[in-house]
């Protein structure tokens, strides 16, 4: 969609040049109904050419028109509660030098992700087993 710039001047809508345009002027801005391409609606199979009729069809169709939707709703929230700052990457990296660097934080470290791996594999083999049990399969003669 092409933007122009329009002024009033004795009562008519003139449009202004780039040379003519004036920043710190202000004007209403015109926006073109017309879509630039004929669009389908997909919920009726209508076709449009207003983009004003395409959006109030497909509300009355029980849908959304999605996409761009932070230009329609608002740009993104900022009201994380727990945003990344500085002060806890710095948190972290120093709970990470002190398990790393005292050998007893170390072990048990990884002791734990040993523990934590045991588990997981663990979980996996009982899902298999599960299955094989459900098949009736015994062995390795019986999966080919």
């Amino acid at each position: 969609m092409a933007r122009n710039l329009f002024k009033v001047v004795n009562g008519q809508l003139v449009q202004l040049g780039a040379s003519q345009a004036v920043e710190s002027e202000m004007s209403p801005v015109i926006v073109d109904d017309t879509l630039p391409v004929p669009l389908r609606n997909p919920a009726t199979g209508v076709i449009y050419t207003s983009r004003s009729d395409y959006l109030k069809s497909v509300t009355a169709a029980g849908c959304r028109v999605v996409g761009n939707d932070w230009m329609n709703e608002g740009a993104p929230r900022n009201d994380v509660k727990d945003k990344i700052t500085d002060e806890k990457i710095m948190d972290a990296i120093h709970k990470a030098e002190a398990i790393e660097y005292n050998p007893d934080k170390r072990a048990e470290k990884r002791y734990q992700e040993q523990r934590d791996l045991e588990r997981f594999y663990g979980r996996q083999h009982d899902k298999i087993k599960a299955i094989y049990d459900a098949r009736g399969l015994t062995g390795r003669d019986e999966r080919r």
